[in-house]
């Protein structure tokens, strides 16, 4: 029977194709909202180019930034979905902290060297003095340790990395949970979230901890770990996949003018991501998705830690030859596109190129000391 079924436990750890699409879709969103922004509220004013007959409207412009509370879910899910072997105390919390670290940081540290060094060059070649991301404070962001850029604002030298911070502390805080509770993982986590929380609001405004634990979107990542919960117990919500995407995509229109930075993003971002999730999720044992896209959610991450660095200069070069041609018409939209799929296929060939054989690399490096599972 139906029902039965889904009360049956989840054999956890097993590749879940869905996730993979999910995470495509994620950094194809961010990629494309960046893109967007790159020929209207980012564009050269001096180009004076009309407003985009496709492009007027701001929110659907910003809704691309939902792809970022997609991984945060997505993460948050995957780090209950294979903890058995480090609950059950077959691997070390050691092992799990080392994984996370080499699927992340390596092609972290070296996006944010790539993006650092051309800042200092075109500096350099231009005889001003160097950038204020070359500073000691600021070049702690190869460590995930966060501050306040030039502007004000808490962005590490690469911009997209806000997330990775975020991400690396998730990595820590369920190292952590799994250190003082393992057989009571998620409550544990909710309780030191909701502890780090409590303590970034209490501090001063001004301070770098405010801002960074003093943020809701933290609690994305408790979202997904409930429903890898209630997924590997087999009790998961039973919502038809269509009704709970198309709630989740529903909620997310209606709340499209809402800005992306706003206090209560977890709720008109994060809760409509979340049926988002559960519906694709539930579709896995119900579609075969293209081989492409699945490629395409293979390479998300090098999609996403490298697509800024090529998009607006890319972006700024073509605006700058349709104006010259005097093709202003339509200038925004093609331009958009153009960065779209070049940044993609650039993002691609990293992953392949570069990504891929370096963390295999660096997994068998690991394996040479002691025998390690793949991390996720």
């Amino acid at each position: 029977m139906p029902n039965e079924a889904r009360s049956q436990p989840i054999v956890t750890g097993a590749p879940i194709p869905s996730l993979q699409a999910l995470r495509a879709f994620a950094a194809l969103a961010v990629v494309a909202h960046h893109a967007m922004r790159a020929v209207t509220v980012n564009a050269d004013t001096g180009l004076n180019l009309p407003e985009p007959l496709l492009l007027r409207s701001h929110a659907m412009i910003e809704l691309g930034a939902v792809g970022v509370d997609l991984f945060f879910i997505l993460s948050g899910f995957l780090m209950v979905y294979i903890s058995a072997p480090y609950v059950e105390g077959r691997r070390s919390i050691g092992n799990f902290v080392l994984q996370r670290a080499i699927r992340i940081w390596p092609m972290y540290v070296i996006a944010t060297a790539l993006y650092l060094g051309l800042n200092i060059a075109i500096r350099l070649m231009e005889g001003r003095e160097l950038p204020f991301n070359a500073t000691p404070i600021r070049l702690l962001s190869f460590f995930f340790v966060p501050s306040f850029d030039a502007s004000g604002l808490l962005q590490p030298i690469l911009g997209v990395g806000w997330t990775l911070n975020y991400e690396m502390f998730f990595y820590l805080v369920f190292a952590l949970a799994l250190a003082v509770g393992r057989r009571a993982m998620v409550p544990v986590i909710a309780a030191i979230l909701a502890g780090l929380f409590l303590a970034g609001t209490a501090l001063p405004q001004e301070t770098v901890a405010h801002a960074f634990l003093g943020n809701p979107i933290l609690f994305e990542f408790l979202l997904g770990a409930l429903a890898a919960k209630l997924f590997m117990a087999g009790r998961l919500v039973a919502v038809p996949p269509s009704v709970a995407i198309l709630a989740g995509l529903t909620l997310l229109f209606a709340f499209a003018w809402l800005p992306n930075e706003g206090y209560f993003r977890l709720l008109y971002r994060g809760i409509p991501s979340l049926l988002i999730f559960v519906g694709v999720l539930n579709l896995d044992s119900r579609i075969t998705w293209p081989k492409w896209w699945i490629h395409v959610g293979d390479g998300s991450y090098s999609i996403y830690l490298f697509h800024l660095i090529f998009l607006f200069p890319l972006a700024g070069f073509v605006l700058r030859k349709f104006v010259a041609a005097g093709h202003v018409t339509g200038a925004a939209e093609v331009t958009a596109l153009i960065g779209f799929l070049v940044v993609t296929a650039i993002g691609l060939l990293i992953h392949w190129m570069i990504e891929k054989p370096l963390t295999r690399f660096l997994h068998e490096l690991s394996r040479r000391k002691k025998p390690v599972e793949n991390a996720a």
